[in-house]
């Protein structure tokens, strides 16, 4: 997110933005260079807060209804994998895929559980 992009830039960094001297180019090179970072796990001790907060930001699940259950079994598949956030977008699709083709509002949530989490024990190669 660009205000993000905007902490991790120094003041010198942001005198020099400001003042034109800063091209776009290096802007836009630190954000890939931080976004790759952080997908490593490689964050800052000075960024810590910042990227626990853009993780909550752009977590694919957040409006999922997932029970207690599911967020343990979705964090044993994906802990520790850099494929994490793609793994957990594709578990948004799959759900809400499995969702719509679910014509009982009642089954629904249950179908489309039922269809991500089979999807990520075979993506991911875990149990449960």
């Amino acid at each position: 997110m660009p205000g993000t992009v905007h902490q991790t830039l120094s003041t010198e960094d942001l005198a020099d933005l400001a003042g034109g001297t800063l091209p776009p180019e290096a802007v836009t090179a630190h954000a890939r260079s931080v976004a790759a970072r952080w997908r490593e796990g490689r964050v800052l001790d000075d960024e810590t807060e910042l990227a626990a907060a853009e993780r909550v930001r752009h977590d694919p699940l957040a409006d999922l209804p997932l029970l207690r259950e599911d967020r343990l079994f979705i964090e044993r598949c994906v802990v520790g994998r850099s494929d994490r956030h793609d793994l957990l977008t594709e578990y948004r699709r799959q759900w809400l895929a499995a969702a719509d083709a679910e014509g009982s509002e009642i089954r629904r949530d249950n179908a489309a559980r039922r269809a991500a989490n089979a999807w990520l024990r075979s993506a991911a190669a875990c149990s449960g």
